[in-house]
């Protein structure tokens, strides 16, 4: 049994009509922050996804307010967003949480069911909300990837960063690995260990899958 995985939403239970993501997000104006960079600080604006992928504190009016196909995000711990937001069900963070602490941001959300007529189901409530999804954002990420043993399309030497991961091969900590965690030369992954893992399946978190591949 692996020591960790790749924690993905499973894509391929997502009706093909949908055109990629069940959860849309509807005010996508860029944020205004500072982004620690290796020659200092520097003030840019980036979109949600560019800002929860940094461990950089940024403000954003909560709830973040999002769209969402009701009859597939309330079947799933795990909602597929553009450009795949780190958004998931406040059970799948408490589940994680019982697990042990690790640093982490939560920004609220609120979708609403994006379906506006019954389609003849007279028992279908149209106009429904929801605030049971949170935005993470994962805070001290581990600088443990293995660069000689990993494999990935490239490295900045000036940055730290890889793109293109395949494998990953981590010098484990001596503490262990927390819950949930980032690879800070890969930080838009989130990863679970293998109690992170356990964990999930033994609370029937749902529309998850876990990989050794972050990519499959």
């Amino acid at each position: 049994m692996s020591e960790f995985y790749f924690l993905m939403a499973d894509i391929d239970r997502l009706n093909p009509d949908l055109g990629g993501s069940e959860v849309n997000q509807v005010d996508r104006s860029p944020i205004h922050a500072t982004l620690t960079t290796p020659d200092g600080p520097v003030e840019i604006a980036e979109d949600l996804f560019f800002w929860l992928g940094t461990e950089e504190p940024f403000h954003v009016p909560e709830p973040v307010e999002f769209t969402g196909f009701f009859p597939t995000v309330l079947e799933t711990d795990m909602p597929i967003a553009e450009k795949r937001l780190p958004l998931i069900s406040r059970a799948l963070l408490t589940t994680l949480l019982e697990v042990g602490d690790f640093p982490h941001r939560v920004i609220t959300t609120r979708i609403t069911d994006d379906v506006e007529a019954s389609g003849g189901d007279p028992d279908y409530p149209v106009g429904r909300t929801t605030d049971a999804y949170i935005l993470l954002q994962v805070l001290g990420h581990l600088d443990i990837l293995d660069l000689e043993r990993s494999e990935y399309g490239r490295h900045n030497e000036r940055t730290g960063s890889v793109t293109g991961l395949e494998k990953a091969v981590l010098h484990l900590p001596k503490s262990g690995l927390p819950p949930l965690f980032c690879l800070k030369p890969a930080r838009r992954h989130l990863l679970v260990s293998a109690a992170g893992r356990a964990a999930l399946e033994a609370a029937g978190i749902r529309g998850v899958r876990f990989s050794d591949n972050p990519y499959y």
